[in-house]
């Protein structure tokens, strides 16, 4: 294996894995030639998974130990077996994309000379149509960064940043082809993330994942939306990802169940602080709906009046009266354009 050096530091790809046996490969192949060391660490695979990087030539370095129900621990574990200063953290069912090697030392090789207590984050594909920027997976090791959380872990450090990559990019297999249901992450997903929830019940972070795995209909799928709704603005930076996200679905909620004033009310608050291209659209589109939905109740508010009209009597004291010939033609307009509209909503599917 070549030496990758950056500086005076060199690189260990971390990963921990159970039974991976149709990706494992693949994501070593992707990292052969690319950095110093790979550690793995096997949570008690029953399949090929141990045989298969133990023929692969990356020549991992290859650890056991048993699944306790917490990725957090199990992270932090296989990165204290890395030799180097610098860690790639990439798992089973991903690989370093083809088209992101030529540029992936001389990368590593300037950030490790810039800002070297920051954050990294490649992008990572999906695969569908899903892409993250602030996933961070490259830093420099160090006792005081340490993964925290049974699930959806994430790096945690006072004051610690991340900083997008957009060269390095890592595509995940993990939502292909029914790989999600197969492992039934799912369940076991939501049963770690409520035990997580349990011991932080006030982490934003927790909430905005437990979304995942609720149903719109559930009260407390409802119950997150209005309380990141109310949540104030702008955001701390801690939460402001997840913030502004449930705050964008809440709007989104909201227009696709008609309530346009409330949804216009979210957005044009969102919009005072985060004036991006989708926040601007929900803006638009809630103020527009917001507008038309104001004016068609007035129109119709007008039509029932007509109605009335017609079966009240004069008031003889009242002098000072309006020429109804006059204003038949406004009457003519607001009718014609009731039409129009009932038609248009009758057409939508």
């Amino acid at each position: 294996m070549d030496e990758m050096t950056f500086g005076h530091s060199k690189i260990s790809a971390v990963m921990i894995c159970f039974n991976e046996e149709k990706t494992i490969t693949s994501a070593l192949d992707s990292l052969k030639g690319l950095v110093d060391e790979v550690i793995i660490v096997d949570t008690g695979s029953s399949d090929n998974t141990v045989k298969l990087i133990a023929q692969h030539p990356a020549g991992a370095k290859l650890y056991f130990r048993p699944w306790n129900n917490d990725f957090s621990q199990m992270r932090n574990y296989a990165i204290s077996l890395a030799s180097n200063a610098w860690c790639l953290v990439i798992d089973a069912d991903e690989y370093v994309a083809e088209e992101t090697r030529c540029i992936f030392r001389s990368t590593i090789q300037k950030i490790s000379q810039q800002d070297r207590d920051a954050l990294y984050a490649p992008l990572i594909d999906n695969l569908n149509g899903s892409r993250l920027i602030n996933n961070a997976r490259i830093f420099r090791k160090r006792p005081s960064l340490r993964y925290h959380g049974k699930v959806h872990e994430y790096l945690d450090e006072e004051a610690s940043k991340i900083i997008f990559l957009p060269g390095i990019k890592i595509l995940h297999y993990g939502y292909v082809n029914n790989a999600y249901e197969e492992k039934n992450k799912h369940t076991r997903n939501k049963t770690l993330l409520d035990e997580q929830i349990l011991l932080e019940p006030d982490n934003l972070r927790w909430k905005y994942f437990s979304l995942r795995y609720l149903k719109p209909e559930d009260p407390e799928y409802k119950k997150i939306l209005q309380h990141f709704g109310a949540l104030p603005l702008p955001y701390d930076d801690e939460w402001e990802v997840y913030a502004y996200n449930i705050k964008s679905k809440l709007i989104i909620s909201l227009l696709e169940k008609r309530h346009f004033q409330h949804a216009w009310q979210q957005a044009k608050a969102l919009y005072e602080y985060y004036k991006d291209k989708d926040t601007c659209l929900l803006y638009l589109l809630a103020n527009y709906l917001s507008a038309q939905n104001i004016f068609l109740a007035a129109v119709q508010e007008s039509l029932d009046l007509l109605q009335l009209f017609e079966s009240l009597h004069t008031d003889e004291y009242l002098t000072e009266k309006l020429n109804i010939d006059s204003f038949q033609n406004v009457l003519d307009e607001l009718a014609m354009f009731m039409k129009k509209s009932e038609a248009a909503s009758d057409s939508v599917p």
